[in-house]
């Protein structure tokens, strides 16, 4: 089962932050971002600044700003951003399979082609993993949206 909102760990120092603030969230369990350590805080934002988090199919929107955090317990960091879309959902797995690689993602061994979709890429010496999956329409919004969502272990064991 996917979680709406994949928090990650680790360290890719080799990303840049390139001055970029990431906005600090509240993780799923309520604890806030700021109970990751000066490493993993820097390393979600070097993830929150992956040009395919922006990349979107015509008529989707941004639902919210960009998220990031770390999870302690699963030693995962991540970076992502949900969308609104107004239109089917037909194409938007294929669309982001299509950018990812052409940005140099590949398919994971974990994508199970089950509605979603999990690409991996090396960067800064570790695997990141990219996942795109669909949500419902929030209280209040019409229409379905999808999650992308950049994450990276401490452990090294990745996964989407």
């Amino acid at each position: 089962m996917r979680r709406m909102f994949v928090l990650m760990g680790a360290g890719v120092a080799a990303l840049s932050v390139a001055g970029a603030v990431a906005q600090v969230v509240v993780s799923a369990t309520g604890s806030p971002a700021s109970a990751c350590t000066a490493a993993e805080e820097a390393l979600a934002t070097s993830l929150g600044t992956l040009p395919i988090l922006n990349a979107r199919p015509d008529g989707a929107t941004p639902r919210g700003g960009r998220e990031t955090g770390c999870d302690r317990d699963d030693a995962l960091v991540s970076a992502g951003q949900s969308y609104d879309l107004p239109v089917p959902r037909t194409g938007v797995l294929s669309f982001y399979r299509d950018a990812a690689q052409r940005d140099g993602w590949t398919r994971s061994p974990d994508d199970e082609g089950d509605g979603t979709a999990c690409l991996v890429r090396r960067i800064g010496g570790r695997d990141v993993h990219l996942s795109v999956w669909f949500i419902g329409p929030e209280a209040g919004r019409d229409g379905d949206g999808y999650h992308v969502s950049a994450t990276s272990s401490l452990d090294g064991a990745g996964r989407c």
